[in-house]
């Protein structure tokens, strides 16, 4: 009878010994093999949603032991890690709370969560908005500004000891686009070193920003 329940409520059961056939049981390493029991982190992160969803003791342990937890740029957050901190952490009674920093207008990947809108018209997160601007000059907040579909306009930090703040007023700052078929941007830093006096041997003033691990690697040389 056992058996027989566990075929409902599982579609695809493993038997008992299904794991005996991994020599070293299932490894978690940076690469999938999943034949040979190996899972990366994208398996990893759909068993632990599969985990939180069915066994509501995960969360009243991870309740109890962190009663904060912060996640820092949620937008490129799975939306699986997501699911499990606001829909299957609700199977547990006890209290804890879940902070999301970040910002849906700054999402690099396509398989994220992005923004907390649906979450957030359940009432499941309270949205608190970061209107002030501390780090950037007048220029990029203007444009960013422009650029914004999600209503927020920022202003400058009302704190004059800010980033963007000089002799108590805000930097004007400058930007341009450059635009080319060409992906080599050597050409484009000699360009903007011997015209606009950029110096990008200097890494405290000028400031070189790369969005994804690859193209930090590549320049690291790796």
């Amino acid at each position: 009878e056992e058996v027989a329940q566990l075929v409902i409520d599982e579609p695809n059961p493993l038997p008992n010994n299904y794991f005996d056939t991994f020599k070293d049981g299932i490894q978690y390493l940076e690469f999938t093999r999943l034949k040979e029991g190996i899972i990366s982190h994208d398996e990893l992160v759909i068993v632990a949603a599969y985990l939180f969803q069915h066994y509501q003791k995960l969360s009243d342990v991870v309740k109890d032991k962190y009663p904060f937890i912060f996640i820092d740029e949620y937008q490129d957050t799975s939306k699986s890690v997501v699911d499990i901190f606001l829909t299957y952490f609700q199977q547990s009674t006890k209290q804890n709370i879940i902070g999301f920093f970040g910002d849906a207008m700054q999402s690099i990947y396509d398989d994220t969560v992005c923004n907390l809108d649906d979450y957030i018209a359940e009432n499941k997160v309270k949205e608190v908005k970061k209107e002030q601007n501390r780090r950037n000059p007048k220029r990029v907040i203007d444009l960013a500004n422009k650029l914004r579909t999600d209503g927020i306009v920022q202003v400058a930090s009302a704190d004059i000891n800010a980033p963007n703040m000089f002799n108590g007023q805000l930097k004007e700052g400058n930007i341009l686009f450059l635009y080319s078929a060409n992906e080599d941007v050597v050409k484009v830093k000699e360009w903007l070193s011997a015209n606009h006096g950029w110096h990008f041997d200097n890494a405290k003033e000028t400031k070189e920003l790369n969005l994804t691990h690859n193209l930090i690697a590549d320049k690291a040389g790796f």
